[in-house]
């Protein structure tokens, strides 16, 4: 049986996230996914059935990502395994937005957010941030939206002092502010937060970010 207290169930995944194979892999995931649900390992069965729902939400398989997340989510409450309950309500989260069920969406980023200031594991709540903040994005709350994506900056008062993938998150800030501008018509926001993202982007060299910013980058008001 697998050792339960030694991790190296989050360490493996986490090489296959970097390596960019966790898309590629579905038959030893599935795998190791059916053998650990013949023992009572609940604390591995528990982060597998997170990262193998991952998997199926990385391949577009939403349903069977939803149904293997929920069932980490009871696991890992159970055996109260925190970061992996905060993993899958962000994870649940993305698949009620998906489904265009915001109001879902939003509490699992609550629950989510409340398990960060709880635990203090702060490193999550950027990306919990921009979520809820997409999430009103879609539900045109464009206040709450800013304000959301307004803390996240708060917390990075130094942009030039971060990691790289900080500042790329950063960059996807400057985006949905623009964005967010371009909605409500403010034409010198709009053009302050394009120029400082591009120039960010340019920076980086990164090209997914230069692509955002890019002159070709259709404005939101057109593909709504």
């Amino acid at each position: 049986m697998i050792d339960a207290h030694v991790d190296v169930i989050s360490y493996f995944f986490a090489y296959l996230e970097v390596m960019d194979l966790l898309n590629r892999i579905e038959s030893p995931v599935e795998r190791l996914y059916t053998l650990l649900q013949k023992t009572d390992d609940k604390v591995s069965l528990a982060k597998v059935a997170y990262y193998y729902g991952r998997f199926q939400r990385r391949i577009k398989n939403w349903e069977a990502g939803e149904t293997h997340t929920q069932i980490a989510l009871e696991l890992a409450s159970e055996t109260k395994q925190i970061r992996v309950i905060l993993l899958c309500h962000n994870s649940l989260g993305l698949h009620a937005i998906e489904n265009k069920e915001f109001d879902d969406a939003l509490t699992h980023f609550a629950a989510a957010r409340e398990i960060i200031n709880e635990h203090e594991l702060y490193g999550y709540r950027y990306g919990n941030l921009i979520n809820t903040a997409n999430v009103y994005f879609e539900l045109e709350q464009y206040d709450k939206a800013q304000e959301a994506v307004q803390q996240v900056l708060s917390y990075v008062p130094d942009i030039e002092t971060e990691p790289e993938s900080v500042q790329i998150m950063v960059g996807h800030v400057y985006a949905l502010l623009r964005d967010i501008a371009s909605r409500t018509d403010d034409r010198q926001k709009y053009k302050y937060y394009q120029q400082i993202g591009m120039r960010l982007a340019r920076q980086l060299d990164n090209n997914k970010l230069l692509d955002l910013f890019s002159d070709n980058h259709p404005d939101p008001r057109t593909t709504r």
